[in-house]
């Protein structure tokens, strides 16, 4: 009897995505097949190591899943590489701010949203291009993010920083595309009563930033580029 079958599409990201030299796959599994199955057949079909896609995080349909996840009908599966530590859309509410946008980003937009009466404290962290990293030299730097899941995952540290921290408001922007040495890619932006909480919230933003969100930087330099946080093959 022949199994059921499934329709997947599968996004892919930064250094995969130049390697494979595809954006989507759009794929058939059978009934009963997981992620690691499909894992199996990227590593046939394109020639790529299995070490390097287990070096991979992956999302099925937004959320975080381990290699045994079963796939259905449907699914969209992001091969997620480590993030660097980046319009896509919007999320607000009246506590919580969040864009991703490949325009300039207006520092005082931030600090008018997050700032009232009520609070002591604004605390502002910038990400800015440096010119020399690793010892060479920058010339600018291309950010790419999966849209729609990068601003849920900001949010989601965002509601951990309230939870943690008495924090009133916050808003975060991060950029994609190009930017170049000296322009502002990321802005955080957090009122509290007191500097203290809001000092050690915007830490906390900022790492875990690095760790969850899918967002990826690549660096251009002088002799080369590279994306940062992986080392395709």
């Amino acid at each position: 009897m022949k199994k059921e079958k499934y329709s997947i599409t599968i996004l892919l990201f930064a250094g995969i995505r130049e390697k494979i030299k595809k954006d989507n796959l759009f794929w058939t599994v059978s009934r009963g097949d997981t992620l690691n199955d499909v894992i199996d057949r990227l590593t046939i079909a394109f020639n790529v190591s299995r070490t390097l896609f287990e070096s991979y995080m992956y999302a099925v349909n937004g959320e975080y899943v381990d290699l045994n996840h079963l796939l259905i009908d449907g699914d969209e599966i992001a091969v997620i590489p480590p993030v660097s530590g980046g319009s896509f859309g919007y999320s607000d509410n009246d506590f919580i701010r969040i864009r991703i946008t490949e325009e300039k980003i207006d520092e005082q937009e931030l600090i008018r949203f997050v700032k009232s009466e009520e609070d002591g404290a604004v605390v502002t962290f910038s990400g800015v291009t440096r010119s020399i990293n690793k010892g060479k030299e920058v010339r600018k730097l291309e950010y790419q993010a999966h849209g729609p899941m990068a601003e849920r995952k900001m949010c989601e540290i965002l509601v951990e920083v309230r939870l943690k921290w008495d924090i009133s408001r916050c808003f975060v922007v991060h950029r994609v595309g190009t930017v170049l040495v000296g322009e502002t890619s990321m802005v955080l932006c957090l009122a509290s009563k007191h500097r203290s909480e809001a000092f050690l919230a915007a830490q906390y933003f900022v790492e875990r930033l690095k760790t969850i969100v899918p967002i990826w930087k690549k660096e251009f330099y002088l002799d080369g580029e590279e994306w940062i946080g992986e080392t395709p093959e």
